[in-house]
């Protein structure tokens, strides 16, 4: 059987792969470097051979990266015989061009890339209740909103939580985990809702002391900024289950960022809106340092 996995959930796919190894009987894995290999290694790996096997379970990365083998796709294909697995895995495909076509044509195609945040928060509580551990709905999407939706931190970070209690709650998280950017940049949002310069100047000190750069900071600041302008023109539009819908953002978020907006002004999100725009052309076109560009902006923020 042939099988390709595509997509930047590296969790998800070695999940995949993992399964299928389990269900074939074999003994052992060949991972193959598909942008550094010979045509005659994967030849030998695919027609694999031991004393208590007569298949192979073979694993060709990023083949498509690979300046000759990418046009022998169709060839590599026909080496597989029936008692042998070969899966492809991209991570960063080119879908215009013959490679792609042809591996979705020729093997079973399955394309597997990150969550959103809501599928995230429903992974991290069905992993909790597969290591029959105690997490809430509400307390997975603060999870998420903490440390980000990728599966693979996502799962990592469970681990670690189990490994210190068998019920997982806002404290534990708060106590154990490392925040995001995003997460961070939330923080730093309540600080200018609040009015609190110190605090917000506090938060972003503390970013570029973790190597954040200005620019990094900045981004997530704009990112937000237009999460929070999206929220503010539909907060009477319905629940934030719905605004969510209508956003894609995840609910908590979404109930997050009411409570900023619901004392914000139409005439001041228009100054705030400004205030960014101005530090980020002023980050991208002038020669200013940006430590005093962004700190500027946060103390006008929270004026």
């Amino acid at each position: 059987m042939t099988y390709s996995f595509i997509g930047t959930n590296i969790h998800a796919i070695r999940s995949h792969i993992q399964e299928l190894f389990s269900k074939s009987g074999l003994s052992s894995i060949t991972r193959l470097d598909g942008e550094n290999i010979a045509l005659e290694e994967i030849k030998q790996s695919l027609n694999g051979q031991s004393l208590f096997s007569t298949g192979s379970f073979v694993v060709i990365k990023n083949l498509s990266k690979h300046p000759n083998l990418k046009d022998k796709l169709a060839e590599i294909i026909a080496m597989v015989g029936d008692e042998t697995t070969c899966i492809f895995v991209e991570q960063d495909i080119d879908k215009r061009k013959k490679f792609f076509k042809d591996l979705k044509k020729l093997t079973t195609y399955k394309e597997i890339n990150e969550l959103n945040p809501t599928q995230a928060a429903e992974f991290a509580k069905g992993y909790a209740n597969q290591k029959e551990r105690d997490l809430s709905s509400a307390d997975a999407a603060y999870l998420v909103s903490r440390v980000g939706a990728e599966q693979s931190r996502l799962a990592n970070e469970l681990d670690k939580l189990f490994l210190y209690s068998k019920t997982i709650d806002k404290k534990t998280i708060d106590e154990l985990t490392e925040p995001t950017l995003q997460d961070s940049v939330f923080n730093l949002t309540d600080a200018i809702s609040a009015k609190n310069s110190g605090k917000a100047l506090t938060i972003y000190q503390s970013l570029r002391q973790q190597q954040v750069h200005p620019m990094e900071i900045m981004g997530t600041l704009s990112w937000h900024l237009h999460t929070v302008t999206q929220i503010f023109y539909l907060k009477n539009q319905g629940s934030a289950q719905q605004i969510a819908r209508a956003v894609g953002l995840h609910p908590f978020v979404v109930e997050k960022n009411l409570r900023s907006v619901q004392s914000l002004s139409h005439g001041r999100l228009k100054e705030i809106i400004n205030f960014a725009i101005e530090a980020d052309e002023s980050l991208k076109t002038k020669s200013l340092n940006p430590d005093d560009v962004v700190e500027a902006l946060l103390i006008k923020l929270c004026k």
